[in-house]
């Protein structure tokens, strides 16, 4: 069992998904969006983010936006 992305699975590979979760924003306590309860997609586009620089984190959390 490991936690992984749902991207590029090997086709000799069973992959059974046990849990599918939710995407978080994370922002500091003085960004515009920070007040709110919860935030479109769209409106977390036109804002900067800081991306964990690996081959899937890469390509998969951009795709989202």
């Amino acid at each position: 069992m490991a936690p992984t992305y749902i991207l590029e699975i090997p086709p000799d590979l069973d992959f059974i998904a046990m849990r599918t979760l939710p995407l978080y924003a994370v922002t500091s306590t003085y960004h515009p969006l920070a007040e709110l309860k919860s935030v479109s997609v769209s409106a977390l586009a036109g804002h900067p983010m800081v991306l964990l620089d690996l081959p899937m984190s890469s390509a998969y959390f951009p795709s989202d936006f």
